[in-house]
């Protein structure tokens, strides 16, 4: 990996790992690193069937608040929003703007 990043490009994503992991929120969670649908298969709510699973698995552990992820993506952040997820903040690692975001424990109807 170092031939193919260099010495920086491995000291970057260390960086990069740190950061992520120290703005985790301190509240249990499930965290969702990557998310992403094949072309061919987007528009077809797979990543909603996804964010669902999650938030079901955090039903079944009373140890879990919530899901919790990071996207870089600013038309991501509204996908996230009708999915029940809130903005918890931004951060800018390696200088690029990112969006925490936290979906609680669901609340039984």
């Amino acid at each position: 990996m170092v031939r193919a990043v260099g010495f920086g490009g491995v000291r970057r994503a260390i960086q990069l790992v740190d950061t992520l992991t120290r703005n985790h929120p301190p509240r249990p969670h499930l965290y969702l690193n990557i998310l992403g649908v094949e072309p061919s298969f987007q528009g077809r709510h797979c990543g909603i069937a996804i964010l669902n699973h999650l938030g079901d698995l955090v039903e079944t552990r009373s140890d879990l608040e919530g899901v919790y992820l990071e996207t870089a993506t600013e038309a991501n952040v509204a996908y996230y929003t009708r999915n029940e997820f809130e903005v918890i903040g931004e951060f800018y690692p390696l200088g690029v703007r990112m969006w925490r975001m936290f979906q609680p424990r669901r609340v039984p109807v």
